[in-house]
């Protein structure tokens, strides 16, 4: 519809997606569980595990761990007994 197209950050378009929100808690189909379960928003049903594809991912990241000069003020701020074993910070 050119004269009203959708917008996703359109104030009536959140609404309906709150009230739909509702609707589903009030139904019971949402809960805290242990797992997620993917919904494939197409076909209207769960997807398999097995269904998900996860893309590879090269990432150039790199974690460096810094020695804590001060472990004693470290253990301190966090309220913690001093430590017997050096102290990392990871970035």
């Amino acid at each position: 519809e050119w004269d009203k197209p959708y917008q996703t950050m359109n104030f009536a378009n959140e609404a309906g997606e709150i009230r739909v929100l509702k609707r589903l808690f009030e139904r019971g189909f949402v809960y805290r569980g242990l797992k997620p379960v993917y919904w494939c928003f197409d076909c209207g049903s769960s997807l398999a595990e097995f269904e998900i594809e996860y893309a590879d991912k090269q990432s150039p990241a790199v974690d460096v761990a810094f020695l804590c000069a001060e472990p004693d003020k470290l253990a301190a701020a966090f309220g913690v007994a001093p430590l017997a074993k050096d102290a990392f910070t990871v970035i």
